[in-house]
């Protein structure tokens, strides 16, 4: 349906030896979209649980190009490509207005905070990440390169 867009600024501190962003910022970078998403699409009391109450259990990034500090914000965009009863895999790219600098995955899963276990998303949850459910392209990072303008 849409895809859910963070704007985010890069940080000196973000940058590693040679003046890229280095890959621990774009985890970062992701995990900011990510929140956000879960705080705007929530009600309040269910957004905190879910942010807390939440584990990533597998994230995943490919690196099309170097990204350099820049005055500007850059774009990070997510979406919804599956969900089961107890898991939700977001797809992520890290863009500027002209290219794609990153493209990932994160799988999260939903915790009991009582208990420390895994639960099932509320239907409520559901309901919500539903609004940005995407089917999934696969492409190979060469043809993501041509498509983002690499």
């Amino acid at each position: 349906m849409s895809r859910f867009t963070h704007f985010c600024s890069t940080r000196w501190s973000d940058l590693d030896a040679r003046g890229h962003v280095a890959d621990t910022s774009y985890l970062r970078y992701l995990q900011e979209c990510r929140l956000e998403l879960i705080y705007r699409l929530l009600p309040l009391y269910e957004a905190e649980d879910l942010a807390r109450g939440s584990v990533v259990t597998r994230q995943c990034m490919t690196y099309l190009r170097p990204l350099y500090h820049r005055a500007e914000p850059i774009t990070v965009e997510t979406w919804v490509t599956d969900m089961k009863a107890a898991l939700v895999r977001f797809a992520y790219v890290v863009r500027d207005h002209a290219r794609a600098y990153v493209e990932g995955e994160a799988d999260l899963v939903p915790v009991d905070l009582r208990y420390g276990t895994p639960r099932r998303f509320t239907e409520n949850e559901r309901t919500h990440f539903r609004a940005y459910w995407e089917r999934e392209v696969t492409s190979h990072p060469a043809a993501a390169l041509a498509e983002h303008g690499g």
